[in-house]
């Protein structure tokens, strides 16, 4: 049940993500490199894509693959946690101000409330609760750290920022600075949430 269940995820996962992608470049108006460049610069979909590569990863594991990042304990913790910030941030400051309907409302449901929800889901049924640790959980925080740099250098040269709460053009560099510090606290303090629930659930 567990293989079936993440390779159907890891489906969705994919078909969503590259219909996505295919409707920004038929749909965008800089040219076909530039729309790929800033698609990726979208924490939401790089967030998708791990979460697609975990769940690939699960439903074609074979016994010489324990050893991977992936299916390490904490893992899955982690990424549970990154989609329901992903979730939580969409909704509450992102999807308000959005106006979509059609195939594009439903490829963002799927990769802001869909994808989350049945990750969540799944670590709840699958994670190896005794042995999630707070090191491995950490670690986890240098992907956000590594991803805002990455977005305010790419702003830098390119202008283009992904979020408005990293546009130094628009709000200044210390209310960045200010947004991204309370950006990597929440992310702390959620993935102590999820620890603690870990080892209730257990």
């Amino acid at each position: 049940m567990k293989k079936k269940l993440a390779l159907i995820f890891a489906i969705v996962g994919w078909v969503t993500l590259t219909s996505r992608l295919t409707l920004s470049v038929l749909n965008g108006n800089e040219t076909s490199l530039i729309t790929v460049i800033r698609f990726f610069s979208y924490f939401t979909v790089l967030t998708n894509m791990l979460v697609a590569i975990y769940f690939t990863n699960i439903a074609l594991k074979n016994a010489s693959q324990k050893n991977t990042v992936w299916n390490k304990a904490g893992t899955l913790t982690a990424l549970a946690t990154l989609m329901t910030l992903v979730a939580i941030v969409y909704h509450i400051m992102i999807a308000p101000s959005r106006n979509i309907t059609g195939l594009p409302l439903l490829l963002s449901s799927i990769l802001h409330t869909w994808l989350p929800i049945a990750i969540v889901v799944f670590w709840y049924r699958y994670e190896n609760m005794r042995n999630v640790r707070p090191k491995q959980l950490l670690y986890w925080l240098l992907y956000p750290t590594f991803y805002t740099f990455y977005v305010l250098l790419k702003g830098y040269f390119s202008g283009f920022y992904p979020y408005f709460f990293f546009d130094i053009t628009t709000i200044g560099l210390q209310q960045v600075i200010v947004n991204l510090f309370w950006l990597l606290l929440t992310i702390s303090a959620f993935l102590g949430v999820f620890f603690l629930l870990s080892k209730r659930i257990r």
